[in-house]
């Protein structure tokens, strides 16, 4: 039997396969949903509850790609905008980084004007510490606010990565390009204005906006061009270039991390934590480790206080999360850290917060008292974290001093608080899960309207634990379908209306509702999840159901589409199968369902069914049904095999020889079934095999398809390695599907560019009939143990013995290039482990010097129109060397692609490639592409021809106006107008850390 894909294991209906144990099923599926009401619901449950992230991920890119009238005010039953605005605001919160990207652009797609919605998305703009997250947050901010959208966004100017800033510049563009002409102007001075009072890196990010503003309407020919100017001046200023900034020791981190190691080795003296904790910023994950396992070796805690400083930003890379599992791992012996916590500025608003939750999980009464007085904090979040606090101590000491006595009033008293943040705190305290049982805490009674301007999640909590009867009808209404069910779960099932959301309708059902559903001769519910609770119901309470009854819902249940509740319908029937031949018929029937849960269930169902031979009987003397004769027959071999009493199979073989003339299919079947009990098989059965050996032996055996080069395409040398492949080679980084490579490889694609994370192109790589393809792996490390483990990594998850070209990826630096990192790859070599190695690089200089050396047979660097500094110095030497040239970044991240005055609607990315692949000494260009459209228009490349002169003239004229755009960009946007982001992550760092030179200070403020 063939292997079966995951849409093939489904049942065919897109809503039930949705409810399926295996994500990928459930994954296919959400594809394949209709975008009615009930698929709209069903896409939100996959959205907010499913376990599986790429699911999540998947239901929040069908529901960006839908239409925008999928939500209609107006329906009766149909999901409001409102509702999907709740949606789109808990999935905001998702942990998942790409669900919260996607869930972004659902917004900018569906969302109204919704306050809740703009208030999460102005938050995300400056707090979430992923930056694909804050730039996705700024652009659908703008989408959903409009104008209203800028002193948001204007906040977003401040970000430390460019990127951010970047996305920021366009929302803001967004925001006033999409405004009527006659308002535009007004919205600019409004941004520029904003702008008077920043700092250096937001102001000079406005100015790169405004310079392209200023760009546009020169070309229209604006009279008050030098004007407009002058104002720009006068609101910006004056913006520096880069200065030389702080360095670590070496521009390459996988550098500074083998000399760490090095040093560790060697005994060296341990390096101060000042030294250490900017490392924590670092996006090189070896480094962040070793500083992170050298801290959280320090005696003293204390030493940790200027790491609390990564604390404050969250949009910082990588430091808050390695600061946050540093502070986990101290337990008890943070006590210390607490206590500098405590005196430090009320600016230091997240590491209050930390000091509060420990205080809460350890014994500390001699801090109450502090908490006690950060409950009155002037923030709100620090606030809210001493409610927090106060909440668990006064459950966990149930104390009855005076002390404890304060701690519960201002427990009480931020009930009160403006802050939403603070209340929903104080509410949980005071009402939620486990207060019942402190009435030390003398909670004043919840009052509805109290109770309705908590947030959704502390509803629903308070809910679940129990609420007076007048909140509890105000949570019947409530507009968020989790308090409703919730609140409809502690009434009496189908006490109220028909909720539109099917999450309440299943709350809702009670055992005659479950009965009226499957009893309608017109189905009424189509929610597969309403239906599966109504056969939960059902199968609960069997024993209370007549058997009249269950005759008659059982015929429902097992006709049903979705295998699960086909499955409960056997269990509806349990051990009353020889009660009613018509019951009976209905569990054989199912032993033969194409789902096998259906099949164990009806067999499990028919092994605890008393007198179950005797009804066989009865049922094989009166009915002519083949299928069930079948069924009937097999059941009676199956409970003789599995007799302990020898004469069983005798006896029911002996019953199968006697039964009278039977159908074809009966008496084949009744063959086999002779043969199990131990008979010779007949001489039809025996004609039978030998007919299907001999049908088999001639069946014509179908070639495997092999990967080879298209047609036209030249495999070009790479230098003197004796590698040869195809001028293109495709990354897999953007996660191409497996059959999008397999279409790379038919067209002529014979490399691959591979990373570990590479899930995709790794699945595909491993396949047994692309061995042919070679491979590009690399190590992001300088030492040779994490060198050959990279390797052997690569070896071991690709199936493979060797790697075609493995490359050190991204040298900063030329100690990188060390004589002990090139010895070794020299080894892996000769081993024939690798067929050749190499660097990838974007400085010029560290590329040149290599060639000179003649070390390096291969080298990877960046190389498009806009940057033709290698065509100068680089590619000659190589090529002349006999080096290996790979391109990439042919597109410079997509730049080259805009429009210029040479190229009014922008270049093809194809002449792009080809301006790349003409240049001497290069072999191939690797592409990245992000879908399947942009690798098919690559993939042109394999048979195209080399550009002209003239269209090479056009191309360099059209870099040059990119070059120059870009030079703007790194000095406004990318460096922030003072240094790259390195630079920018340690000037934040110094300005937020405290300064503890003086040790003495600090042991004062602690007596």
């Amino acid at each position: 039997m063939s292997r079966r894909s995951p849409i093939e294991r489904g049942c065919g209906d897109a809503l039930i396969d949705l409810l399926d144990p295996d994500p990928v099923l459930r994954r296919y599926a959400v594809d394949a949903v209709p975008l009615d009401t009930t698929g709209l619901y069903a896409l939100r449950e996959r959205l907010l509850d499913d376990r599986h992230g790429p699911v999540r991920a998947a239901a929040a890119e069908r529901l960006a790609r839908a239409a925008r009238a999928s939500f209609d005010d107006a329906g009766e039953r149909r999901p409001t905008r409102a509702e999907a605005n709740r949606w789109i605001v808990e999935a905001l919160g998702d942990p998942l980084l790409s669900v919260r990207v996607i869930a972004c652009r659902v917004a900018l797609r569906h969302a109204g004007r919704d306050a809740a919605l703009e208030a999460r998305l102005r938050q995300m703009v400056t707090q979430d510490p992923a930056w694909r997250v804050r730039r996705a947050a700024a652009r659908a901010l703008a989408g959903v606010s409009g104008p209203d959208a800028i002193p948001g966004l204007i906040a977003g100017l401040d970000d430390p990565f460019w990127r951010v800033r970047h996305g920021v510049v366009q929302a803001l563009g967004f925001v006033v390009s999409r405004n009527p002409e006659d308002q535009r102007g007004a919205l600019r001075s409004r941004i520029l204005e904003a702008g008077r009072d920043l700092d250096e890196a937001p102001r000079a990010a406005l100015r790169y906006l405004a310079l392209e503003w200023a760009g546009e309407e020169a070309a229209l020919g604006d009279p008050e061009l030098g004007e407009q100017r002058s104002r720009l001046a006068q609101l910006l200023g004056t913006i520096p270039d880069p200065g030389a900034g702080l360095e670590l020791s070496d521009p390459d981190p996988a550098v500074v991390t083998a000399r760490l190691q090095a040093c560790e080795r060697a005994g060296a003296p341990e390096l101060e934590p000042a030294a250490l904790i900017p490392l924590l910023a670092e996006s090189h994950v070896p480094l962040r480790d070793e500083a992170a396992r050298r801290l959280a070796q320090l005696d003293d805690p204390r030493a940790l206080l200027p790491a609390l400083a990564w604390l404050e930003d969250p949009r910082v890379p990588n430091a808050p999360g390695e600061v946050r599992r540093l502070l986990g791992r101290l337990g008890h012996r943070a006590r210390p850290l607490v206590l500098a916590v405590l005196e430090l500025d009320d600016d230091r608003v997240v590491a209050l917060g930390w000091a509060c939750s420990w205080i809460a999980a350890h014994p500390a009464e001699d801090l109450h008292g502090r908490v006690l007085e950060l409950s009155a904090h002037r923030h709100p979040q620090v606030r809210a974290a001493a409610i927090a606090c106060l909440g668990q101590v006064v459950r966990r000491e149930r104390a009855t001093s005076e002390t404890s006595k304060s701690l519960r009033e201002a427990v009480r008293r931020a009930l009160r608080d403006p802050s939403d943040l603070v209340r929903d705190a104080a509410a949980l305290a005071v009402y939620g899960p486990g207060t019942a049982t402190f009435p030390e805490l003398e909670p004043p009674p919840l009052e509805p309207a109290t109770f309705a301007q908590l947030g959704a999640t502390v509803r629903a909590r308070l809910v679940a634990a129990g609420l007076p009867e007048a909140c509890l009808e105000v949570a019947l209404e409530d507009p968020d379908a989790r308090v409703r069910a919730l609140a409809h779960a502690s009434r009496d099932a189908g006490a109220h209306q028909p909720d539109p959301d099917p999450w309440v309708r299943a709350v809702q059902l009670d055992l005659a509702s479950a009965q009226a559903l499957f009893e309608a001769e017109v189905e009424t519910e189509a929610d597969p999840g309403v239906r599966r609770g109504a056969a939960r119901l059902l199968v609960r309470h069997r024993e209370t159901l007549a058997l009249e009854r269950v005759v008659a819902l059982a015929p429902r249940l097992f006709a049903d589409a979705d295998p699960w509740i086909r499955a409960r319908a056997s269990e509806l029937v349990d051990a009353r199968a020889a009660e009613s031949e018509a019951l009976l018929s209905l569990l054989l029937r199912a032993t033969r369902d194409g789902a096998a849960m259906v099949r164990l269930s009806a067999t499990a169902s028919l092994d605890r069914t008393p007198g179950l031979d005797a009804a066989l009987d009865a049922l094989l003397t009166r009915s002519s049904d083949e299928d069930l004769r079948i069924a009937a027959w097999s059941r009676r071999v199956s409970t003789a095999l599995s007799a302990t009493d020898s004469s069983v199979p005798e006896a029911v073989l002996a019953r199968i020889r006697d039964a009278p003339s039977e159908g074809p299919r009966v008496a084949a079947h009744l063959d086999e079934l002779a043969v199990a009990l131990g008979a010779e098989p007949s001489a039809s059965a025996l004609e039978s095999a030998a007919q299907a050996r001999v049908e088999l032996s001639h069946a014509p055996v179908e070639p495997r398809p092999r990967p080879h080069l298209g047609p036209g395409v030249t495999r070009r040398p790479l230098g003197r390695t004796g590698i040869e492949l195809a001028p293109l080679v495709v990354s897999g980084a953007f996660a191409p599907t497996p059959s999008s490579l397999a279409h790379a490889v038919e067209r002529g694609v014979d490399t691959l560019f591979w990373e570990p994370r590479y899930a995709s192109a790794t699945r595909f790589l491993r396949q047994p009939r692309r061995r042919d393809v070679q491979v590009i792996a690399g190590s992001f490390h300088a030492d040779p143990a994490s060198i050959v483990a990279d390797l052997e990594t690569a070896l071991r998850r690709l199936s493979r013995d060797h790697i075609d070209l493995f490359l050190l990826y991204w040298v900063r630096s030329p100690a990188r290039l060390s004589p002990a990192a090139r010895d070794c790859l020299r080894a892996l070599q000769a081993q024939g482990k690798i067929r050749s190695f190499g660097f990838s690089t974007h400085d010029r200089a560290i590329a040149c010097a290599a060639v000179e050396t003649g070390d390096w047979p291969v080298i990877m660097t960046r190389h498009s129109a806009a940057h033709t500094g290698a065509e100068l110095e680089l590619f000659p030497a190589a090529a002349a060397a006999g080096v290996g040239l790979l391109a990439f970044s042919c597109l410079c991240y997509g730049r080259m692609l805009r429009p210029s005055s040479v190229f009014p609607s922008g270049p093809a990315a194809l002449d792009c490639y080809r301006y790349s692949l003409g240049q001497p000494g290069v072999s191939a260009c690797i592409s990245a592409p992000q879908r399947h459209r942009q690798l098919a228009q690559n993939l042109e490349l394999l048979q195209a021809p080399p550009l002209g002169g003239l269209e090479l003239e056009a191309l360099r004229a059209h870099g040059r106006e990119i070059y120059a755009d870009n030079k703007r960009f790194d000095r406004l946007l990318r460096r922030g107008g003072a240094g790259p982001l390195r630079e920018a992550l340690l000037e934040l760092f110094e300005r937020n850390r405290v300064d503890t030179a003086d040790d003495a200070a600090v042991e004062q403020r602690d007596d």
